[in-house]
């Protein structure tokens, strides 16, 4: 669970009581509504929150390398549990995510809300998200 008690474990029983009355549907599965070259919108089809947004960041990066930039809309899902593990687990050295309302291009660390690789451990790279 990363470390991040409000959203690991505890979060468990509240999702299965979402599947159990039909708010999060298991089987369903995100899928693309429209595309405007770098740009695409999602629907996740109320399937699970964390892998529709894992889904939806892969298919950003995806983005970025083909057009230099991805950003990917994603609506229609459940909470995503923990902020940040769908940020970094696609990402390779060099790349970068910028967010709404950021005020300057992230050139330094602490610029960035996350999304910046560091090395090869996870751990080590959530442990730089988490500073911002």
């Amino acid at each position: 669970m990363a470390g991040v008690n409000s959203h690991g474990i505890n979060r468990v029983p509240l999702f299965l009581e979402y599947v159990e009355n039909g708010s999060v549907k298991i089987n369903a599965e995100a899928e693309k509504v429209e595309s405007f070259g770098s740009i695409e919108r999602w629907d996740g089809n109320y399937g699970p929150g964390i892998i529709n947004a894992t889904k939806c960041t892969h298919r950003a990066v995806e983005l970025a390398k083909t057009h230099g930039m991805g950003l990917v809309a994603l609506r229609n899902t459940n909470h995503w549990m923990r902020g940040g593990v769908q940020d970094v687990e696609p990402m390779q050295p060099g790349d970068t995510i910028y967010y709404p309302g950021e005020r300057s291009a992230p050139a330094r660390e602490e610029n960035l809300k996350n999304g910046m690789p560091v090395s090869d451990s996870v751990w080590e790279k959530i442990m730089v998200l988490s500073k911002s």
